[in-house]
């Protein structure tokens, strides 16, 4: 009697273990308030073994997914943590897509985390979609002594000049004639 009854408790538990695991499977976003508005996103699977594996990012600093180190599921809670980062999450259930916690980094910040399907785009007006309301145009000039062959790319408003006009050129690091970094 003292086996069926330890086996029917360990079944039960694995079965509720899966359970709650599988529930944090899926994409999350929230945002945390650090003088601006912050999102983070953070996605869950099983790796096929069985264990969990998880990335962040934050779509308002760029797209480098950033691997979770720890995780661990329960029936009504998640913890997860970021160590490269020192971030930790600890947070409750309230339903099937939505998660209450704290994230900590140095400081404690308030982070409600909603499942989504799809992780909405961030809409930079420094990254401006056509049609364009100015006419661009590449170009190629050489120095005086013409030992230097330079390109650039020429925008010009639409309409009548005369135009006030600017010169950008890059410094150090990788980026475009733009100067533009994590987008």
């Amino acid at each position: 009697m003292k086996v069926i009854i330890i086996f029917l408790s360990l079944l039960f538990t694995k079965s509720v273990s899966a359970q709650s695991t599988s529930r944090l499977f899926g994409t999350w976003e929230g945002k945390i308030n650090v003088g601006i508005s912050l999102r983070l996103v953070f996605i869950f699977a099983n790796n096929g073994t069985g264990k969990i594996t998880g990335t962040s990012y934050s779509p308002d600093q760029g797209n480098q997914p950033i691997p979770c180190s720890e995780i661990i599921v329960r029936s009504d809670s998640a913890f997860f943590s970021i160590e490269s980062l020192k971030v930790t999450f600890a947070g409750n259930f309230k339903n099937d897509t939505l998660i209450s916690g704290v994230l900590t980094q140095g400081k404690n910040f308030d982070l409600t985390l909603s499942k989504v399907l799809k992780v909405s785009a961030l809409l930079r007006p420094q990254t401006p979609r056509p049609p364009y309301p100015y006419i661009s145009e590449n170009i190629e000039y050489d120095n005086a002594d013409k030992t230097l062959h330079y390109g650039a790319t020429m925008t010009i408003p639409k309409g009548n000049g005369p135009f006030p006009s600017v010169l950008l050129i890059t410094g150090s690091g990788a980026q475009n004639r733009d100067e533009e970094i994590f987008e």
